[in-house]
């Protein structure tokens, strides 16, 4: 039995280059451990959006039809559904990320075990997020272990 994960972390104010490049090797870093997981993310089939060094928006009005905000935000939803586990990551967040603070409250409801990355003094430090993460991390590396321990048990 596989384990898929659902990644999710800032995306607003990136790069879309410097965006892609952390979803594909964190997926790389989860499919690659040698133990049965699926990484889903957010920027799957968004490729075509890359700009040079452009920062992404909250808002992508010139996409087409599944880059508006109703189907960003259905897309995700049912990544996150049909995922085991959603992994947040806000450890590299300078400022709030409403995104992942939503895909963290969905997957809260849909009653899926959320792993959060939260360094402390973290701008996301907020009674409700603290509330919806099962487990926080303050690193990156203890996080995707423990996922990888996870997938062990699967």
């Amino acid at each position: 039995m596989s384990l898929t994960v659902y990644c999710a972390g800032p995306i607003t104010g990136g790069d879309y280059r410097s965006v892609l490049s952390y979803f594909e090797r964190t997926k790389q870093a989860l499919e690659g451990c040698g133990m049965d997981i699926v990484a889903l993310h957010p920027m799957v089939g968004r490729e075509h959006l890359l700009r040079s060094d452009e920062a992404a928006e909250s808002v992508v009005v010139d996409g087409g039809p599944i880059c508006t905000p109703q189907a960003i935000f259905q897309r995700d939803r049912w990544m996150i559904r049909r995922s085991d586990v959603v992994y947040l990551n806000l450890a590299a967040a300078d400022r709030v990320s409403i995104g992942t603070c939503m895909e963290l409250a969905i997957a809260n409801t849909l009653g899926k075990h959320t792993v959060l990355v939260m360094p402390e003094g973290s701008c996301h430090r907020h009674a409700f997020v603290l509330a919806a993460a099962d487990i926080i991390f303050n690193s990156e590396d203890g996080a995707l272990d423990y996922l990888v321990v996870l997938a062990e048990g699967c």
